[in-house]
């Protein structure tokens, strides 16, 4: 879990969107690995826990399913994976920068 976070902090992995049209919290974010694609969602859409984790094999069978409830330190990264995710998944960071240096330019 340590390495998947730091991976995409650092920008070293790229995750997907895969419903781009739903509001953030209702998606799911795909990251495509060589022997298999890792998937991110919360559960109930209020970008809030529980959230689930998936790994799926090369097949996209099911290898192993992680289900937060928000009590332990596993949940607390696997929130913060799916915020970092839904963010650059969508360019908030760089949609928002843009629309507060328009602002701040003087009319």
């Amino acid at each position: 879990m340590e390495a998947l976070h730091r991976a995409t902090i650092n920008h070293r992995v790229e995750w997907t969107s895969n419903y781009p049209e739903r509001p953030a919290a209702h998606d799911i974010y795909s990251l495509s690995l060589t022997r298999g694609t890792v998937e991110i969602q919360n559960r109930d859409g209020d970008g809030l826990p529980p959230f689930v984790l998936t790994i799926r094999g090369e097949q996209g069978q099911i290898v192993d399913e992680v289900r937060t409830s928000g009590a332990d330190q596993i949940d607390l990264k696997i929130a913060e994976l799916f915020d970092l995710v839904a963010n650059r998944s969508r360019n908030s960071d760089e949609v928002i920068d843009s629309l507060i240096d328009d602002l701040d330019r003087p009319f």
